[in-house]
């Protein structure tokens, strides 16, 4: 990983480096909402949870818009291909039956369909058929 830390440019180290220190907020941030919900306090948790999710949706911006290019430039489609084998092989089909859902949950129709495209024909069956219904139904429960 050294390695390729030193072939990025200046301004990319920065968004790294970026990504990082918002990485490093986030348990801190989840912990006081366990916290808030543990004592019962409901302004506390309010607080926390609108802390949170600003923080989370600043950083998945900034991830989505900044850092995810860099990676798909530096790793390129071989490199994509053993990180996803390596996900595969590490979480397995019942991850990607959650997980999956979730990611899609409230993308446009036209990121949908680039991401399921990526998947063979009968994983995209089984998403349509089996995992995003059941994740809106537990969503739903949840809301």
């Amino acid at each position: 990983m050294a390695g390729a830390a030193q072939a990025l440019a200046p301004d990319e180290v920065a968004v790294i480096d970026r990504m990082e220190t918002e990485h490093a907020q986030i348990d801190p941030r989840t912990d006081r909402v366990d916290d808030a919900l543990a004592l019962g306090d409901q302004a506390g948790l309010v607080a926390s949870v609108r802390t949170l999710a600003t923080s989370l949706t600043t950083h998945m911006r900034h991830e989505e818009n900044e850092a995810l290019p860099l990676v798909e430039t530096y790793l390129g489609p071989a490199g994509w291909a053993t990180f996803v084998a390596a996900i595969r092989k590490e979480q397995g089909l019942r991850s990607a039956s959650e997980f999956l859902p979730w990611l899609l949950d409230g993308a446009p129709q036209e990121v949908e369909a680039k991401v399921l495209k990526l998947l063979p024909p009968p994983a995209r069956f089984i998403y349509r058929r089996r995992w995003a219904p059941r994740y809106q139904r537990t969503a739903g429960t949840n809301a």
